[in-house]
């Protein structure tokens, strides 16, 4: 049932973190023409400082995210507390 304007509930403020939490999600991507195979987008964001980190991967594999961890925490400039793994 749509609500009446003016009756919005108010936004929830975020819950603040220390600079190092990342929240890391994997996405499938649309396989191109150009492509003999689907690529994986890998993302970290910190939730501190919304700090990026991405790379485009191949596969999917315990292998491929484990190196995608070792160099997402070569790149940070925090420490990394890997908290939240969506994917």
């Amino acid at each position: 049932m749509p609500k009446e304007e003016g009756t919005q509930t108010p936004a929830k403020p975020f819950k603040e973190y220390a600079p190092g939490f990342v929240h890391i999600d994997v996405k499938y991507l649309p396989q191109l023409p150009d492509q003999d195979q689907r690529t994986y987008l890998f993302a970290a964001i910190d939730r501190a400082t919304r700090w990026v980190y991405v790379e485009i991967l191949k596969d999917k594999s315990a292998t491929a995210a484990a190196a995608f961890f070792k160099r997402l925490i070569e790149k940070a400039s925090l420490v990394v507390v890997i908290f939240e793994v969506i994917g």
